[in-house]
């Protein structure tokens, strides 16, 4: 289990520090997240979503994310948290990708290329 950093009266281990304990690779990501990153019994939604993220992006790390819509399902205890995902496809203009993993959340990424926009008018 994690150190816990933080005890009252103390901040949080900042965030930067905890995104620069991901590791990520080959579709799969993994941090051992701190106790005071717990909201109640479950881990912040914000550093979830991210831990997927990173999942997603080692395996889809060329095209802009365009969006990302995460829902929370259940309670993801702190300790060693793993995201991991897969490609389903991959187009000239989009790269859906599929976040499964232990997390008790599901993610919709919309990777996709730049389009040019020049020639449409309001």
């Amino acid at each position: 289990m994690a150190d816990k950093t933080a005890t009252m009266g103390q901040s949080k281990t900042p965030f930067s520090l905890l995104l620069s304990r991901i590791q990520a690779g080959e579709g799969v990501s993994t941090l051992d997240v701190p106790e005071d990153w717990l909201q109640g019994r479950t881990l912040f939604g914000g550093l979830q979503a991210v831990i997927g993220l990173a999942a997603m992006r080692s395996i889809a790390p060329k095209a802009p994310l365009r969006s990302l819509q995460v829902t929370f399902l259940a309670p993801v205890p702190g300790g060693i948290v793993q995201a991991r995902a897969r490609v389903l496809r991959s187009g000239k203009s989009a790269t859906p990708v599929e976040r499964a993993s232990s997390m008790a959340t599901t993610r919709s990424p919309s990777w996709s290329a730049c389009s040019d926009f020049r020639g449409l008018r309001p």
